[in-house]
């Protein structure tokens, strides 16, 4: 049985779809190109965000606390290579073999005020726990 994508869509998309449905996902990237692969607002977001992290304080090492994606956290070291920037990798998610520490949502093993920097990206929502883990990122955030 062949789908039939009707030709509103395929003239919105211009023939992306050829003869297949299109996925609410494939839908919301069209509309949000902020989230299509490559992703250059987050870039340079995390590029605004690791120049404004060069101006600390000297004799004092930045810190941003990646909470989510592995791949996001190897962005952002990317983008600090070279810089006095740490970048530690939490993951909410069990079993991630690749995570500086994997950990609770709703308890993250940091102490107060420790981050210069939080980043949550495709997680919050995601999370069962979402106020919990708002108001942890808020409490690991350094003051100033």
């Amino acid at each position: 049985m062949e789908i039939r994508v009707p030709d509103w869509i395929q003239r919105k998309y211009h023939g992306e779809v050829e003869g297949f449905a299109v996925s609410l996902g494939a839908r919301v990237r069209k509309l949000t190109p902020s989230i299509r692969g490559g992703d250059h607002s987050f870039i340079a977001a995390m590029q605004r965000l690791a120049a404004s992290l060069r101006a600390v304080e000297s004799g004092r090492v930045a810190t941003i606390i990646c909470l989510g994606s592995a791949a996001d956290a190897k962005t952002i070291r990317s983008l600090v290579t070279g810089c006095r920037v740490e970048v530690l990798h939490l993951e909410l998610w069990p079993y991630s073999a690749d995570a500086d520490i994997a950990c609770d949502a709703r308890a993250l093993p940091l102490s107060d005020c420790v981050a210069d920097a939080v980043v949550l990206r495709r997680t919050l929502h995601r999370s069962l726990h979402a106020p919990a883990l708002a108001r942890e990122a808020v409490r690991v955030l350094r003051i100033g």
